[in-house]
């Protein structure tokens, strides 16, 4: 009887998936067609750069996202997603500086304007990306479902941002430091702080979350990323590191990895784990 119950839960959790995956497609074909499109300079470039896992529907559905976003918006861009492979813990920080070295100095784009956007949040059709890429810093996710439409707290920085290569050139990128879930997002905020640079927040940008709220603070690698924030000596690396190692981080993948203006880039993160993971 057990055995019968188990199957019918587990057949009725498949079926939920599948509506809900649909019902996410039908949303993304919909978002990404609305919206007035505006004039931009024929220089103007937008650059995504996306850190992913083992996120392969997901990138199908951002894909089609993006890609509908700015045929709208009549807009110039590249994705371009650094995929970390299996075998250590997710690295948010060292992916997003590994996709800007990528693009910046391996396929040469000429970005005008760059987001670090998270694979699992999509904008709603009123948001248009040209119209913030004036803006040094722009933060985006300010009113994400998984927060209940709220900022999680004031300095939250997480989810979207779009900032201008020559901002993320000065602050030396993302900490390559922070292995598993939290922390570089804070230090990033903290890089601009000690910049003097100001971030910018829209509250007109609502954000549809493709997953929950993230459950991992309470394990040990969160502790040790919250102590690694207070102790800004124990890693230094950032983005001047990510370009020394570059070659060995993605074991020379070649350009040819693009294809009509998307790209990905394998990071295997082995090399860059023994260098980084400060001992606290």
């Amino acid at each position: 009887m057990r055995r019968y119950y188990f199957i019918c839960y587990f057949k009725l959790f498949v079926i939920v998936a599948i509506i809900r995956y649909i019902a996410l497609y039908f949303f993304v074909q919909r978002v990404s067609i609305v919206g007035q499109s505006v004039a931009h300079n024929n220089q103007t470039r937008i650059c995504f750069i996306v850190p992913v896992r083992d996120r392969y529907l997901q990138k199908n559905i951002f894909t089609t996202f993006i890609q509908g976003k700015m045929s709208a918006e009549k807009l110039k861009y590249t994705l371009l997603y650094a995929e970390q492979t299996s075998g250590n813990l997710f690295n948010r920080g060292l992916l997003l500086n590994v996709g800007y070295a990528y693009l910046f100095n391996v396929t040469e784009n000429a970005c005008s304007y760059v987001y670090l956007h998270d694979v699992d949040m999509l904008t709603e059709s009123t948001l248009m990306y040209g119209n913030y890429s004036k803006a040094a810093v722009m933060h985006l996710a300010t009113n994400a479902s998984q927060f209940d439409y709220v900022m999680p707290y004031p300095n939250y920085i997480g989810g979207i941002v779009g900032v201008m290569p020559s901002v993320f050139e000065l602050v030396d990128g993302f900490s390559n430091c922070f292995w598993g879930w939290g922390g570089e997002d804070d230090d990033f905020y903290d890089r601009l702080m000690q910049r003097h640079l100001n971030v910018y927040r829209t509250q007109r940008a609502r954000i549809i979350s493709l997953s929950a709220n993230h459950t991992d603070r309470f394990s040990p690698e969160y502790d040790r990323n919250v102590k690694l924030l207070h102790n800004k000596l124990a890693c230094t690396s950032g983005l001047a590191d990510t370009r020394r190692y570059l070659r060995k981080i993605t074991k020379n993948v070649a350009p040819s990895t693009c294809y009509d203006d998307v790209c990905t880039v394998k990071v295997y993160s082995e090399y860059m784990y023994e260098r980084t993971h400060a001992k606290l």
